[in-house]
């Protein structure tokens, strides 16, 4: 791993592969790292590709966010733009949950470096309060409730209550104790992640000048708030390639291969490396 100062904090990332080759930038979502991506790194290296994958603040091994600053919105879209100033190539973002929707925002901004994208479920959850979505409420309901827990100093209740939104109460039960407290450790960071709902407004409509190819890629046994966004982004990107796969919203964990591949394709379509 290699570091970077963005943000006025350390950025831990991985570089992998060729400098010349197109470059793959890998997001991972809210209590994940880089090494979420660790079976698909070495299948891009392989075809030719450079890879980036940083650790979004508070996660891996990038310092947190100081609890006397106040919270830039931006934190992690800047991470992602300092990876876009490495590359020395055309650009393919791929991004989970909050991966998503951080490679999205800075796709919104910089739309002419971007080759391709994959979003898997991307958690734009603003869109479902600009929208006036009835998911909204539920999903505002349960970062309250993570909320309050952190600030009572309950991580790992907090822990309990995000992670069995997304993967069940037993999931959440037979997970390894040494996952659920690695989970417990990032949730002062997820909450700050739930906080850019607030201070970031968007619409469908923002998305609408990214022209790049787009897969975004939806569970059919996720969650009915990701459902939603997946629905209003397909409307309005104008060149999106919506994927439905038998799976959760932690697909890249439980379906590696099957979203793997479904990476792979979507590159090949997109770039000039053959596979």
């Amino acid at each position: 791993m290699k570091t970077i100062t963005v943000n006025d904090l350390s950025v831990a990332y991985l570089d992998e592969g060729r400098r010349d080759g197109e470059t793959v930038i890998l997001a991972h979502c809210s209590h994940a790292s880089s090494r979420q991506w660790a079976s698909l790194v070495p299948l891009l290296v392989a075809r030719g590709y450079r890879v980036l994958a940083a650790d979004f603040c508070g996660y891996g091994r990038s310092d947190p966010w100081p609890e006397n600053r106040p919270f830039d919105a931006d934190a992690d879209v800047n991470i992602l733009k300092a990876l876009v100033d490495l590359a020395t190539s055309g650009v393919h973002f791929v991004g989970h949950s909050h991966g998503g929707a951080v490679s999205l925002e800075v796709a919104r901004q910089l739309p002419t470096i971007l080759h391709s994208m994959t979003l898997i479920e991307p958690t734009v959850f603003q869109l479902l309060h600009e929208m006036g979505h009835a998911q909204w409420s539920v999903v505002t309901k349960m970062a309250r409730r993570v909320q309050e827990d952190v600030e009572c100093g309950e991580q790992r209740r907090a822990a309990y209550i995000f992670t069995s939104f997304w993967i069940g109460r037993w999931k959440w039960f037979l997970l390894p104790a040494r996952h659920k407290q690695a989970i417990a450790s990032t949730m002062n960071k997820t909450v700050l992640d739930f906080e850019i709902v607030d201070l970031v407004r968007r619409t469908p409509e923002h998305y609408a000048s990214i022209k790049a190819p787009v897969q975004l890629i939806i569970g059919t046994r996720t969650r009915a708030p990701a459902i939603a966004v997946g629905k209003l982004l397909a409307d309005v990107l104008p060149n999106v390639h919506l994927t439905s796969i038998k799976a959760g919203h932690m697909s890249p964990f439980t379906h590696k291969k099957q979203i793997n591949d479904l990476v792979l394709l979507h590159l090949q379509a997109a770039s000039s490396v053959p596979i």
